[in-house]
């Protein structure tokens, strides 16, 4: 079964516990439309199945990388996004940094 079925089941049954805060539906909304921790204004480089190896690989670019591999929904990830972020604007033209 689909992880994210899951956690929509499980939002809903809380829902209807107890009223959501507004957190708790700004991620909700966030994951239901897939959307990830960083955006494009972000100074990171967006790594997906698609441009993986041709932008971490590419000969021309012999410049090194840091890779984050994450999960939309998962609390570390939220917590350390921050942090990722920060540093990514420290080390922007030294380095790249490629949350995924």
């Amino acid at each position: 079964m689909d992880g994210r079925f899951l956690l929509l089941l499980l939002v809903a049954k809380l829902a209807s516990q107890n009223p959501l805060s507004p957190d708790t539906v700004k991620l909700y909304h966030d994951i239901t439309s897939g959307k990830g921790l960083y955006s494009p204004y972000d100074k990171i480089t967006l790594l997906n199945v698609t441009n993986f190896k041709s932008t971490l690989f590419n000969e021309s670019n012999s410049r090194a990388w840091v890779v984050e591999f994450y999960n939309s929904w998962c609390g570390h990830c939220h917590r350390f996004a921050p942090i990722w972020k920060s540093l990514a604007a420290d080390i922007s033209g030294k380095a790249n940094s490629n949350p995924v």
